[in-house]
């Protein structure tokens, strides 16, 4: 816990330090900077990359999703603070709510669902990209949760798939560590 809130102040720490005024600077030492600034961009994200590794191990994080894709490709831009996959422990919520103006069954026009998580695997292949494998299993969800994270990225897409009936709808947005003080945006409903 204080590992993670040390990283987390040192991250900030960095990304003031990196932030300069590059339009004010001409020529070879605007390149310069920018080639600065990309080697600090670059350390930033592998730091946000082994913290969101370690939440993974831990399985204690959250994917929030600006984007949700649905079987047939369809995608659609949703609220970030209503819209996740969260594991807890051994627990897995996941929450979609389109907001559209039509009430669905968590008064947010879509649905929220809990269970216990019964099989997970985690594996990196040979780039270091972390592959992430959960059965959930609960009284109104039986799913498969599968996810990639890249290496040096804390973007992903986790594919939630029913084992009810086949459908399928896809998370794509950032994975933060979940249980700390760090991020507490989503909204449980």
């Amino acid at each position: 816990m204080k590992q993670l809130k040390f990283l987390f102040a040192f991250i900030a720490t960095v990304a003031l330090a990196s932030c300069g005024t590059v339009g004010e600077l001409s020529g070879t030492q605007g390149k310069e900077m920018s080639e600065a600034e990309k080697r600090q961009q670059a350390k930033l994200d592998s730091i946000r990359f082994e913290i969101a590794k370690e939440a993974v191990e831990n399985h204690r994080f959250v994917i929030v999703a600006d984007r949700i894709s649905g079987k047939r490709g369809y995608s659609v831009n949703v609220n970030e603070t209503t819209n996740f996959v969260l594991v807890q422990g051994d627990k897995a919520t996941v929450q979609f709510a389109i907001e559209r103006g039509i009430s669905g069954f968590n008064g947010l026009g879509g649905l929220t669902v809990e269970g216990s998580i019964t099989k997970s695997e985690i594996k990196y292949d040979k780039k270091g990209n972390l592959n992430v494998t959960m059965f959930v299993l609960g009284s109104a969800i039986s799913a498969d949760i599968q996810f990639r994270l890249p290496k040096n990225s804390t973007r992903c897409d986790a594919t939630v798939t029913s084992t009810f009936y086949g459908g399928r709808l896809v998370f794509s947005g950032e994975l933060h560590p979940y249980g700390t003080d760090i991020y507490q945006g989503v909204t449980l409903k």
